[in-house]
């Protein structure tokens, strides 16, 4: 090893020869100085939720992306000195071979060879590699670290029995302008002794609390020909602890581009996954969940999913394109096969072209569609492709495929299908679809905006947003099962208004036909029926009210809405529960609820969580936080709680890294809880869309077998009577 700030001068002198401009190292200074700045004016941009920090960076961020000139185009000095450019050009080689001596300070390691570099990451420091490194061993970067590597190449060849190139203990690592091929290594270590199978391996492994920071320059690569590998589970990256891609390239893995463990959180800005013969990201899930952020980026050309979500994924920008599923929001992690329920909330970016599906949603995943968001169906050469590959059915030829128990929730974006036959929402028969704003469109000749097989009360609700069907014989709604439709809804076909009866109803009864098109003049019979242990309360006809009937006939003149209020029979019945997502009537002398006031305050973060500050500047302490129709629990040192939480002998679930309390079904470490309105763990027998389940002491549902006070359940946790 040895130190090289004389080449420094030797550049400048080689560069002024050609009677190019120099830059000063004081200028330099004065440049970093200056991004330091800016970064620190950044920190300290109000942030007023948990979300909001990564939202105010990429906006500065973005903010200063549109102030620099764009590359390679025209500079006073090129419109001056024209021949100035074709000496630049001439040295384009040396400049790139010697960038890494100018950008780094005159106190970096320089390093050749494998010695030498293993030797250079035992300091914090700044490393620059020369030439091509061949490690015969994994790279160990140990605790405490700070390592900024960059310049040349490191590269494996042979059999790795340590499953790692690079492997960050604890560290923090900066990657820049440097190539790490991960081409040569293999790796023929096994699951277990009793498992067969051949373990994950990757090119960088971190552990720990470990931060990995991915700058413009860097390359990350794997052949795409991995056919002479024993085994093809390899990886590019994983994340523990913390990750960001501001720059650079990850490709060619045969695996994933990228791992983010649990307890991790990695945030896309800027760089590129692509032409990964397996996945771009995997999130893992589980109590503590890894979280995905996508603030820009690209994530495209992967043979399997861009994303593959069993976690936290949120979507604020970026594109993810021309992969086989654009998100694949799922509840099985893919590396331990443990089942947790995966969220993914999308709120801008752009997904598009992916073969089989824009996003597949299944096995009890929610995915939140709001914002700027736009997600479009693959074009049709790219839908032919799938078609050729895979059986096609409904779910393949959908934009958004809902299935199994999923949950989609469209408050704003656009979904758009583009393939003739393309289905831009298809909810399957266990599915709920609740659209509120936001606008579904289908563009293909004979595609479908929503598609619904559920005959589930409640399984689609649409209250708002707007439905077009803008291409040749397509069509906005094919309901084959229950559908609500209800408030100001915009259903259009070919820029012609269609007419449909919103039909809503609450938990305890039902209305058929439920929404349905309808023309002017047409005359419908409805039937309202109450289940056993309910009755009817009233109907109400746009608003009027009609009585406790059980009948009505409407003639179509326009828009009409129907709706049916159900109550238990019982002494004392007070008001009417709304499960099932029907409306909710309060009966009786039960007055409305009025609103929760906000608590008034903001969120304020350091290094150690997230506080709830009053204006005087001080923290709440071990009380309720309301904020934004969200609760939220601070403890006794005033950080916000997260995960299981005691409170006064009861029990509540607090959503890891957001928060929020959550309320309703739970799916934690592979048992089901329930936690009531008021966020509260339930134990003992508790009724919930009109079905029985029971409560062990503990909080678990007991499922396929017989309770202590001798009811059998079944598999699903239902009461078998």
């Amino acid at each position: 090893m040895r130190m090289k700030s004389k080449l420094v001068l030797g550049l400048c002198v080689a560069m002024a020869l050609q009677n190019l401009p120099m830059v000063s190292l004081a200028e330099i200074g004065a440049q970093k100085n200056e991004t330091e700045e800016s970064r620190n004016a950044v920190d300290e941009r109000k942030i007023e939720t948990p979300f909001d920090a990564d939202e105010e960076l990429e906006e500065n961020q973005d903010e200063n992306q549109d102030e620099m000139p764009e590359e390679g185009g025209d500079s006073e000095e090129e419109e001056e000195m024209p021949d100035e450019a074709e000496k630049i050009e001439g040295l384009e080689n040396q400049l790139l071979m010697n960038r890494a001596v100018v950008a780094t300070p005159a106190d970096a390691v320089y390093v050749s060879n494998e010695t030498e570099l293993q030797e250079a990451v035992m300091n914090s420091g700044t490393v620059v590699v020369e030439g091509e490194i061949a490690l015969t061993e994994t790279l160990v970067i140990p605790d405490g670290k700070e390592i900024d590597l960059r310049g040349g190449q490191i590269s494996f060849a042979g059999n790795n029995q340590q499953r790692w190139m690079i492997h960050i203990k604890n560290s923090k690592v900066t990657l820049s302008d440097i190539v790490i091929d991960n081409t040569g290594m293999d790796c023929d270590v096994k699951v277990s002794s009793t498992d067969n199978r051949l373990t994950d391996y990757y090119a960088i492994f971190s552990s720990g609390d470990a931060e990995i920071n991915i700058e413009e320059g860097t390359v990350i690569t794997n052949s795409d020909d991995y056919s002479d590998l024993t085994n093809h589970r390899k990886s590019g990256i994983w994340i523990s602890g913390t990750g960001e891609m501001n720059g650079g390239t990850i490709s060619g893995f045969p695996d994933s581009a990228l791992k983010v463990g649990r307890s991790t959180i990695f945030t896309l800005k800027d760089g590129e996954l692509v032409n990964n013969s397996g996945i771009g990201i995997v999130i893992l899930g589980g109590q503590n969940e890894g979280t995905g952020i996508i603030n820009g980026g690209v994530i495209a050309d992967n043979n399997g999913h861009g994303i593959f979500n069993s976690g936290k994924l949120i979507v604020t920008d970026g594109e993810i394109i021309n992969n086989y599923t654009g998100i694949w929001n799922n509840n099985e992690d893919g590396i331990t096969h443990e089942k947790f329920y995966p969220v993914a909330d999308i709120s801008g970016g752009l997904i598009s072209n992916n073969r089989n599906t824009a996003i597949t949603n299944q096995n009890r995943g929610t995915v939140n569609i709001s914002g700027n968001a736009e997600i479009h169906g693959a074009l049709e050469m790219a839908r032919q492709l799938n078609t050729m590959a895979v059986k096609s059915n409904e779910e393949e030829k959908a934009v958004i495929a809902n299935r199994k128990q999923a949950i989609l929730k469209i408050d704003g974006g656009s979904i758009t299908s583009e393939s003739p036959d393309e289905i831009a929402v298809f909810n399957d028969e266990t599915g709920t679809v609740e659209m509120t704003a936001g606008t579904i469109t289908a563009s293909g000749a004979r595609s479908v905006a929503i598609k619904n097989a559920s005959n589930t009360t409640g399984g689609v609700k649409i209250s708002g947003g707007s439905i077009q069907a803008t291409g040749e014989d397509s069509q906005t709604i094919d309901n084959q099962g229950k559908l609500q439709i209800s408030g100001d809804v915009v259903i259009e076909a070919n820029g012609v208004e269609e007419l449909y009866v919103g039909v809503s109803y609450n938990e305890g009864g039902s209305i058929s036909p439920t929404s349905q098109q309808v023309t002017k003049g047409q005359a419908i019979d409805f039937t309202i029926t109450p289940d056993s242990g309910y009755r009817t309360k009233d109907v109400l006809v746009d608003g009027v009210s009609q009585g406790r009937i059980t009948s009505y006939q409407l003639t179509v003149t326009g828009k009409h809405q129907i709706e049916a209020v159900f109550e238990k029979i019982s002494s004392g019945t007070t008001h009417s529960s709304s499960g099932g997502g029907g409306s909710s009537r309060v009966s009786g002398t039960v007055k409305a609820k009025p609103a929760i006031p906000e608590t008034p305050g903001t969120w304020k973060k350091d290094t150690a969580g997230w506080k709830f500050l009053r204006a005087d500047g001080t923290s709440y302490v071990n009380d309720w936080i309301y904020v934004k129709s969200h609760w939220y629990r601070v403890g006794a040192d005033g950080y916000m709680l997260q995960g299981w939480t005691d409170i006064n002998g009861k029990r509540y679930y607090l959503t890891p890294v957001s928060g929020e309390m959550k309320t309703g079904w739970l799916f934690d470490n592979q048992v089901w809880y329930y936690l009531d309105e008021t966020g509260l763990m339930k134990t003992g027998w508790a009724q919930v869309n009109g079905k029985w389940y029971y409560l062990n002491p503990d909080g678990k549902m007991a499922a396929n077998t017989r309770t202590p006070d001798g009811y059998q359940v079944n598999e699903n946790g239902e009461w078998i009577h």
